[in-house]
Formats: C-alpha cells, sequence, structure tokens
C-alpha cells in the first residue's frame, strides 16, 4: 500500500516515522546480529565526542558496516542496475513503508548502521543516479 504523505499532519508523520523506527529496533535487538534490519539505536551519547564547535559522530559499531566497493567511492556515479542499489530488497521487513510525495512515490527502507535515532532512507522508487 501506498500512504499519500501530504494527507496527514506533521506531527502524524512523525509519530509514524518514529513508532516504525521503534518497532524494528525492538524486533532486531531479538535477533542474532546477521538477521537484524537495525544494529542500534544510534542514541547513546558515548559514541559522541566533542570536536571544537562540531560534534561528530565516532561510533565504533560502524566499523562493522560492509565496506563500498572502488567502483562505487565517487557520490556522483551513473547508475548501475547491476550493481548495489537500495531498490535490491533481500528482506521484504527493510521495506517499512512505501509513500507518495510531490516528486513521485519512495520508499522508507531501515538503515542497519544508523547515525542518529530513528535514522532511516528515503529512497526513490525510480531507478535514478545517485547525486
Amino acid at each position: 500500500m501506498v500512504e499519500d504523505w501530504a494527507e496527514r499532519s506533521c506531527e502524524a508523520n512523525d509519530r509514524c516515522l518514529q513508532d516504525l523506527f521503534r518497532t524494528v529496533l525492538a524486533t532486531s535487538a531479538q535477533l542474532p546480529p546477521e538477521q537484524r534490519l537495525v544494529m542500534y539505536d544510534g542514541s547513546d551519547e558515548a559514541a559522541r565526542a566533542t570536536l571544537g564547535p562540531l560534534r561528530k559522530r565516532l561510533d565504533a559499531r560502524r566499523n562493522t558496516k560492509p565496506k563500498k566497493a572502488a567502483v562505487q567511492l565517487q557520490v556522483c556515479t551513473p547508475f548501475d542496475p547491476h550493481g548495489f542499489h537500495f531498490g535490491k530488497i533481500r528482506n521484504e521487513g527493510e521495506r517499512l513503508l512505501r509513500l507518495r510525495l510531490a516528486g513521485g512515490e519512495y520508499q522508507l527502507l531501515t538503515n542497519k548502521f544508523p547515525l542518529f535515532p530513528s535514522h532511516m532512507l528515503l529512497v526513490a522508487s525510480e531507478e535514478v543516479p545517485q547525486l
């Protein structure tokens, strides 16, 4: 089902996103690491350090994240339907929501290694180059 995001209030949409994240996080916590859709909640202050006026995420758990292939090190690359892209879903549970926005149809996906609380991925349903 595709939800028309604009038909609901911002508060209702915020609650929906937070509830989705909390649910998938709680479910993942009960599974062995190789089956988790989200590894941790990304909210622990111990993983942050103050660097002058800036704050930087210093989370050793992200070191368990698979490294990108050398051909994907540049941000702007032509779309390769045979290479990695967010439309290749291995586990349907990764797709939390399908929604319609002004620019088209999008999917809300889990982020296995979140940088901050409720960090998820909003991905266009159409195959487009990464910019």
